[in-house]
């Protein structure tokens, strides 16, 4: 009795990719707070356009959540490996 078997040369590579989380772990409430407190709300009025208020809003609000939770970057396979 004859066994073989089909060796490939090459292993198939799972493509990766990179997934960005707030880091939660140094929250300073008071500091987010105070952040909050001092956001300049007159300068939102100056707008005439809705898109260019909540443009504006999204941006500060964005600043101020990266400052008190620094984006964190993480490489991770696609798929999961099979073994």
């Amino acid at each position: 009795m004859l066994i073989y078997g089909i060796v490939k040369e090459k292993a198939r590579k799972h493509s990766r990719k990179i997934i960005h989380f707030g880091r939660y772990k140094n929250f300073d409430p008071v500091k987010y707070e105070n952040l909050l407190m001092t956001v300049p709300g007159h300068v939102g009025n100056l707008f005439d356009d809705v898109e260019d208020k909540a443009y504006y809003w999204n941006t500060i609000m964005r600043d101020i959540v990266n400052e008190c939770f620094p984006q964190k970057k993480k490489r991770v396979q696609d798929k999961d490996v099979p073994i």
